[in-house]
């Protein structure tokens, strides 16, 4: 259990700083990101650890998103639509991989 909150919060605390930098960085077009380096980490993640604790990694970003797009969107109602986009990414991008790979 201790590793599991662990890695959501590591997780988590990745992605919002990945989101951060895009923030920062003001590389957000009227159709989105065109530079989203959260969504590279999360990639990694799930690339790294066994498909047992992808769900933890998801949640985490999922989590992540939909706090920092809260804040920064003005509610959690705003939020939804990006979180879920940021996170089925990764997550679509990782089952084709797994598909194709093996």
């Amino acid at each position: 259990m201790a590793l599991a909150l662990l890695l959501f919060a590591v997780v988590a605390a990745a992605h919002a700083a990945g989101t951060e930098v895009v923030q920062h960085l003001g590389r957000v077009t009227s159709t989105g990101e065109i530079f989203f380096p959260a969504a590279g980490l999360t990639v990694v993640a799930l690339l790294l650890l066994p498909r047992r604790l992808w769900p933890l990694v998801l949640v985490g970003v999922f989590g992540s998103e939909l706090l920092g797009g809260a804040l920064s969107r003005g509610g959690a109602m705003a939020a939804v639509g990006p979180a879920l986009a940021h996170t089925l990414e990764p997550a679509v991008g990782m089952g084709v991989l797994v598909t194709l790979g093996g």
